[in-house]
């Protein structure tokens, strides 16, 4: 990806940086770069932790290991590159698994507080005004992927202020372009993943408290965000995760 300033889930064969591992690994991964060559390594994890697509495949109950690399040159375009192996790592769900899983979870204090921007596909397509840096999407992931999700309740609240989001899941998400929406619905319904995106940034140190309300069931929880909490935009230079 450094070499050529192209990220995606390919690789050209006549590419004279090709190799059949590095097309396997593009095919089974999440992939990040970076225009900034001193990007750390916490970077990308942070990035897929606040994209709700990439988010869902590294909460997957079902993945029992996962391969890391990335790579930096001082070369103009992206200097850095990384990937995560989200899919080779899949087995089974454990039997001591059980849902639904949240993220952040109930009573957590996290270091994320915003969503950057550069994910494919958009979240915020589906949140009509929405624009970056939102505030860090919250997973509800209501099952083993077996599920319709069928919301018809919500509430996002920071004490008893309640803050503006949106919510969508693999039947409500929208993109302008079909095969995206598609992309998109399609990870979600995987996961049976609900998805609640504050339209603002949060902010350090409070406490938010989140309700879903999913096929009969409210789901409520709460979490705080650190007094050292950050946000990831301009940190790292341009950035983009597929």
């Amino acid at each position: 990806m450094v070499k050529n300033d192209f990220i995606g889930h390919t690789e050209d064969s006549t590419n004279p940086w090709y190799s059949p591992e590095g097309l396997a690994a593009a095919q089974n991964r999440n992939t990040f770069v970076s225009s900034s060559a001193s990007a750390s390594d916490a970077y990308p994890i942070g990035f897929w932790l606040q994209g709700p697509f990439h988010e869902v495949g590294v909460l997957d109950p079902a993945l029992r290991q996962v391969g890391y690399g990335s790579y930096r040159e001082v070369d103009g375009g992206w200097q850095m590159g990384a990937t995560l192996d989200v899919i080779r790592g899949l087995g089974s769900i454990s039997p001591s698994v059980s849902f639904p899983i949240k993220y952040p979870g109930d009573g957590q204090t996290i270091g994320l507080r915003s969503y950057a921007g550069g994910e494919w596909p958009d979240p915020l397509s589906a949140c009509a005004g929405y624009a970056t840096p939102s505030g860090l999407p919250i997973i509800l992931q209501i099952g083993p992927g077996n599920l319709t999700p069928n919301v018809t309740a919500h509430t996002f609240m920071q004490g008893t202020t309640p803050l503006e989001h949106c919510v969508f899941d693999e039947t409500t998400y929208t993109n302008s372009d079909s095969g995206t929406q598609s992309t998109g619905r399609n990870v979600l319904n995987a996961r049976d993943a609900i998805v609640l995106i504050p339209r603002n940034p949060l902010m350090p140190g409070l406490t938010y408290s989140v309700s879903i309300t999913a096929n009969g069931q409210t789901y409520a929880w709460s979490f705080t965000v650190s007094a050292t909490g950050y946000a990831f935009e301009g940190m790292s230079g341009q950035t983009l995760m597929r």
